[in-house]
């Protein structure tokens, strides 16, 4: 495989899509592999318990897709602690495999989103992660792909005008 002849050397995990099994296979098939989390608010199921998390999901207690999500959370109807709740639960399921996580990103980059950036600087800070995917590396991989994101520099601007801008990393 790939990882096996150090194509890859680090590997970005949903932590709520993959399970306990998964994680012990691939640590027996690569050895010197480090792991990142792709933190995720918009697809599946919460790790948290649904009361915990109910401004996060819909009725079948799912996340809510992300223009919903971006939607909601523009209006004011996604609770700003449940957001940081779950991203911890997610850290912590990951190092529970016995995970090292060095580096955090997310999925449909979610985590570039004011207030969710600033969410997330905090929760790496705290939990001693060194890497935070920036918006710079996001922005130039989206060179070669601006019609994939279009829509997401409306929503961001707003999003900033709602809750301010992004603060800068120090990561």
């Amino acid at each position: 495989s790939a990882a096996q002849a150090g194509v890859i050397q680090i590997i970005s995990i949903l932590p709520n899509k993959v399970s306990h099994l998964q994680i012990i296979q691939l640590k027996r098939q690569v050895k010197n592999l480090r792991f990142s989390t792709h933190l995720n608010l918009v697809e599946g199921k919460p790790l948290s318990k649904r009361g915990k998390v109910s401004t996060l999901i819909n009725k079948t207690g799912h996340f809510w897709p992300l223009p919903i999500f971006l939607l909601r959370l523009w209006l004011g109807l996604i609770n700003l602690r449940q957001i940081r709740r779950e991203l911890i639960e997610q850290v912590k399921r990951l190092r529970s495999f016995g995970l090292t996580i060095d580096h955090v990103n997310s999925h449909r980059h979610t985590h570039l989103f004011p207030p969710i950036w600033n969410i997330t600087c905090s929760l790496v800070r705290s939990l001693e992660i060194s890497q935070l995917r920036s918006r710079q590396s996001i922005r130039q991989a989206l060179k070669s792909h601006p019609e994939k994101y279009i829509f997401h520099w409306p929503i961001f601007w707003l999003l900033s005008l709602r809750y301010g801008s992004n603060k800068p990393s120090t990561r």
